[in-house]
C-alpha cells in the first residue's frame, strides 16, 4: 500500500541523518528505492515520493526566504504569498499535463508525507 510506502520511506529518510547508524539506513533506503522500481505501483509510488520530496525542498526555501526577510509577521505572510504566487516550481510541481493550445491544466495532487 502507498501508506506503508510513504511512512516507510519518511522514517528511512530521517533515520539516514543519524550519527550512528545513518549509514545503515543510507543502505536500506537504497535496497527499498531499487525494489520499488522494479514493479510498475512501486513506479507510480516512487513518482509520488519524488513529488512530496521535492514540495518540502520547496517549501523549506521559502521558509528560509521569508525568515530572513522582514521582521514583522504581516510583512512575512506577504512576502510568502508573493513569493508562491510568482513560483513556477510550485506551480509546476502540481501540473500532470499542460495543453497550451486548450488552455487546460490536469492537476496532480501530492500527498502529504506524514497524511499520505
Amino acid at each position: 500500500s502507498f501508506e506503508l510506502t510513504n511512512n516507510l520511506h519518511w522514517y528511512l529518510t530521517v533515520e539516514r541523518d543519524d550519527d550512528h547508524l545513518g549509514p545503515s539506513f543510507v543502505a536500506l533506503h537504497e535496497a527499498f528505492w531499487k525494489r520499488l522500481e522494479k514493479t510498475e505501483h512501486g513506479r507510480q509510488y516512487l513518482h509520488r515520493l519524488k513529488k512530496q520530496q521535492e514540495l518540502i525542498t520547496i517549501l523549506k526555501d521559502l521558509y528560509m526566504d521569508v525568515k530572513a526577510g522582514e521582521k514583522d509577521r504581516k510583512k512575512k505572510i506577504a512576502l510568502l504569498n508573493k513569493k508562491m504566487q510568482e513560483s513556477r516550481q510550485i506551480q509546476d510541481l502540481f501540473v500532470r499535463n499542460r495543453n497550451e493550445e486548450a488552455g487546460t491544466v490536469d492537476v496532480e495532487s501530492i500527498p502529504l508525507p506524514l497524511d499520505p
